[in-house]
């Protein structure tokens, strides 16, 4: 499975978890539904920042969603692209 499929898979199922729409999301994290839903469909891949935001509104952390799709992300990386 790609990283775009993974975070898509993440993502739907994070937001169903928490029960939150896509709306609620997308105003969140200041994106379109239509984004939200492209990301969901591993149809588009999100920018850092778009990733960042969404973890945010998911309240995921970095190393849980690199846990979770099984990737090692430098936690300094995410750090230093927050600040």
């Amino acid at each position: 499975m790609t990283l775009k499929k993974k975070f898509a898979y993440v993502a739907f199922h994070r937001r169903n978890d928490l029960k939150l729409t896509q709306e609620y999301v997308a105003e969140t994290a200041e994106l379109s539904v239509r984004s939200v839903q492209y990301i969901e469909k591993a149809k588009w891949t999100p920018a850092r920042e778009t990733m960042l935001k969404l973890m945010i509104v998911l309240q995921i952390s970095p190393n849980e969603f690199a846990e979770e799709v099984g990737v090692d992300v430098p936690v300094s990386a995410v750090q230093e692209s927050i600040s």
